[in-house]
């Protein structure tokens, strides 16, 4: 009939415009813009394993800072430091390169550089970090974030923050 037909474009309209998600509370993967707020190597962040921390609560914005001193960040975003660990020498760095959020997990991507087996690098511990932050929404009901290399290998996971 021709009420049903018309029902049936505006149902399709409205999921359309609503990004035709049929379960609410349900998105599939998507892109995170974000800014760079430099990168250093020496953290305090002594543990040899890689680490993260989102700053969306005052203990994590209060570890940030712990891990790397002022945090600048205006308050309408959410600091994000990724750490690679503790390393014996110079050389190493890491770096944010992509941020998706799918749901309530949010994927940090990051390059992990070590120097080359014969490179000259300074003989002193380092802990390299970045620090980059995304909008407030981005990271709001978050259950899990991921940090991966760039190989797409996860190399640490925080759950219930």
């Amino acid at each position: 009939s021709r009420f049903s037909l018309v029902l049936f474009f505006a149902v399709a309209l409205v999921l359309a415009a609503c990004g035709g998600s049929g379960a609410p509370g349900v998105s599939g993967p998507r892109d995170v813009s974000f800014t760079d707020h430099g990168s250093t190597a020496q953290s305090r962040h002594g543990d040899a394993a890689p680490h993260v921390v989102v700053g969306a609560s005052a203990s994590a914005r209060a570890e940030l800072e712990q891990l790397l001193g002022q945090v600048a960040v205006p308050g309408e975003r959410v600091p994000i430091g990724v750490f690679q660990g503790q390393q014996r020498t110079g050389g190493y760095a890491i770096r944010v390169t992509r941020i998706v959020r799918a749901d309530t997990t949010l994927e940090v991507h990051a390059a992990f550089t070590s120097p080359p087996p014969d490179a000259f690098v300074t003989m002193v511990l380092t802990s390299p970090a970045h620090l980059v932050a995304v909008a407030r929404g981005d990271a709001e009901g978050l259950h899990r974030v991921v940090l991966l290399d760039q190989s797409g290998s996860p190399r640490v996971t925080v759950t219930g923050r």
